[in-house]
């Protein structure tokens, strides 16, 4: 089993939802790439294909997500804090990455939750949260 860093991360609400709807763009756009290389291929009629197809199409759908969503502007500069486990080392894989912006946007749900109607989209970014950590990641070979 590898070693394991903790991070205490303590940003304000608007960096943490940066910061996660970035991750969470870049990871879309990786496996969009991953697609778009295999079409037109013979591995486009694999099961392989299949597996990167609906990852993109789920990570591109919660990207949509993320870009619709407006924060309470009262919340955006409140202080808020989580704390993201990952494995040593400098390559980060896609799953650890997805775990990054789920912690993050819990974090901004729970830096939000006090504001006034807010419960929609307290509501959606623990959706989103929760996908994203759901989503399967396809491996390079299998």
């Amino acid at each position: 089993m590898p070693r394991r860093k903790t991070e205490s991360v303590i940003t304000t609400v608007e960096e943490a939802f940066k910061e996660a709807s970035t991750e969470a763009s870049d990871l879309a756009g990786e496996i969009q790439e991953w697609q778009d290389g295999m079409h037109g291929t013979n591995l486009e009629n694999t099961s392989k294909y299949e597996e990167v197809s609906g990852t993109a199409s789920a990570l591109d759908e919660l990207r949509d997500r993320l870009e619709e969503m407006e924060l309470p502007e009262p919340a955006l500069r409140r202080v808020c804090q989580y704390t993201w486990v990952h494995p040593y080392g400098r390559s980060i894989s896609r799953s650890w990455r997805a775990s990054h912006v789920a912690q993050a946007l819990r974090a901004v749900a729970e830096g939000i939750v006090h504001e006034q109607d807010v419960e929609d989209t307290y509501s959606e970014l623990c959706d989103i949260a929760d996908t994203i950590e759901s989503v399967e990641f396809p491996t390079m070979y299998s």
